[in-house]
């Protein structure tokens, strides 16, 4: 495991593969998935308005070659409503991330997480 510095936004992270896990979203992209929709061109705001990604608990949508980030793929993790954020569902998320990762070889995997509640603690 080799330690990657993470740039100013996610569009810059040089990993082959990022992962990201994120909360329901109900209408537009904020965060990290703002970054993204801004570097992509709004991609992020087509798939939610499609209703292809909502964030909902669970669900999983691996992108390849995102306009605009350096990575060839996108793992979306979705984590569910913001509120019902917690350290068990985190880590749950961050499992099926891990997972969606390994069914192929990659070079270099980088996790994120994004808009988090401020008291959420990993215990």
């Amino acid at each position: 495991v080799e330690a990657i510095e993470y740039p100013r936004t996610i569009a810059e992270l040089s990993a082959e593969t990022i992962v990201l896990l994120t909360p329901r979203v109900a209408s537009e992209p904020t965060g990290r998935l703002w970054e993204i929709n801004q570097a992509s061109g709004g991609l992020i705001s087509k798939l939610i308005s499609d209703n292809v990604w909502t964030g909902a608990a669970g669900k999983v949508l691996e992108l390849h070659f995102v306009a605009g980030l350096k990575a060839s793929s996108l793992i979306l993790v979705g984590m569910g409503e913001l509120a019902k954020i917690t350290a068990a569902s985190a880590f749950q998320a961050a499992a099926a991330g891990a997972k969606a990762a390994a069914s192929r070889k990659r070079s270099t995997v980088a996790f994120t997480a994004d808009n988090l509640p401020e008291t959420f603690h990993l215990q």
